[in-house]
């Protein structure tokens, strides 16, 4: 089974997230962000201060991702740290 921590809807527009002492572990996907037919973005987008461990795919996933700061945070033994596209 697919488990994700923090999911987007994949048409959602999302602006001003601030993500902040925060721990994602043991999932597929930490955070994850799709633009299914070019209509979802992500902006403004703020992660500090997280933790994020043993996701089989993705520590974070965005598609859409504009203006963002990811800072003070740890990655470790996830198969993708970041996957970014645009």
């Amino acid at each position: 089974a697919v488990t994700t921590g923090l999911r987007m809807a994949s048409n959602s527009q999302v602006n001003g997230l601030s993500i902040t002492n925060s721990t994602f572990a043991g999932n597929t996907y930490g955070i994850y962000q799709a633009n299914d037919g070019n209509s979802s973005t992500l902006s403004n987008f703020l992660v500090d201060d997280c933790t994020f461990t043993n996701q089989t795919q993705h520590a974070i996933y965005a598609e859409e991702l504009r203006d963002a700061t990811i800072s003070d945070s740890v990655f470790s033994n996830n198969r993708v740290a970041f996957q970014l596209f645009k």
